[in-house]
């Protein structure tokens, strides 16, 4: 379940974006221009909602405050991995998959997600999280996996993931099982970490660092 609460400009943006071309040409204005999606969309909104526009002044000060959040985690951290992953998305329904229709279809959202793995391979590399900054460390995942769930109008979705889309599947269905990064981590790494967080400060263990374990994936959620 969302942690959004309603409101007009929520609602707006998930009916645009789902529109047909909008996504990928907000991603490509993104990649070319540096635009800040949400931004845009919020303009946009503002002018479809007969709301005053934003000031120079107000739309400045509110592009220096996008700039660090771009510059810090968007770049560095999240867009070459997202891309990665779209490149390899493609959501079919059933009846698609039945018909053994492989097109891709955009959909950026899965609600309700369960996934199952494909295969036994595993993949062992690091890993983030934006719930607890400043700490990465490896983390075991399946290497393929496919996951089952609704887009936002009740319709079944089935998204099929590997490498890099694969680890963003588990992660996040994870959240919604209660589990975080900190519970796929070696005991002596955890406390670390957590001795870290009470601290304010960061955790990466270097890949020579020993762990006592190695937690095993999720086989199924």
């Amino acid at each position: 379940m969302s942690d959004f609460l309603p409101h007009p400009f929520w609602n707006f943006s998930l009916e645009i974006y789902a529109g047909e071309g909008v996504a990928e040409a907000c991603l490509d204005l993104q990649a070319r221009r540096g635009c800040d999606v949400n931004i845009l969309l919020f303009c946009c909104w503002l002018g479809a909602s007969g709301r005053p526009t934003l000031t120079a002044e107000r739309l400045g000060a509110i592009l220096k405050v996008s700039d660090v959040w771009q510059a810090e985690i968007v770049r560095l951290r999240l867009r070459q991995p997202v891309k990665q992953a779209f490149r390899e998305l493609y959501v079919l329904t059933p009846a698609e998959r039945a018909a053994g229709d492989a097109s891709p279809r955009f959909a950026g959202h899965l609600v309700n997600p369960t996934f199952e793995a494909v295969g036994d391979e595993e993949q062992f590399g690091p890993e983030g999280c934006l719930s607890i900054p400043g700490m990465s460390w490896d983390c075991r995942r399946h290497l393929h996996v496919v996951a089952h769930g609704f887009d936002m109008y009740g319709e079944p979705l089935t998204v099929e993931g590997t490498e890099t889309l694969a680890r963003c599947i588990q992660h996040e269905i994870d959240h919604l099982d209660g589990v975080l990064m900190l519970d796929r981590t070696a005991r002596d790494q955890r406390k670390a970490a957590l001795r870290a967080l009470r601290e304010g400060g960061s955790y990466s263990p270097t890949a020579e660092e020993p762990a006592d374990e190695d937690p095993a994936p999720a086989a199924t959620s």
